[in-house]
């Protein structure tokens, strides 16, 4: 969970530094990805807000046992 989240907003901030750096059909098509991941990252950070209001839940939880049960299962 927590690694998608962080390879989007990377993934957004790349794009969005190709954007200012290039010009022309390719300048647009980066600062559309980026548009893109920055909905994608904003909708998912919203949603996931969403969900722990409605099924009370403190989200800071949920990142913690995920972290843990992935150090758990690496060698």
């Amino acid at each position: 969970m927590g690694n998608r989240k962080l390879r989007r907003t990377d993934t957004f901030f790349k794009t969005a530094g190709l954007a200012d750096a290039v010009t022309g059909t390719l300048g647009t098509q980066f600062r559309d990805a980026a548009r893109m991941y920055g909905y994608l990252v904003n909708s998912y950070a919203n949603g996931w807000a969403r969900f722990c209001e409605v099924e009370q839940v403190d989200p800071s939880a949920c990142e913690t046992v995920h972290r843990d049960e992935q150090r758990s299962i690496r060698p």
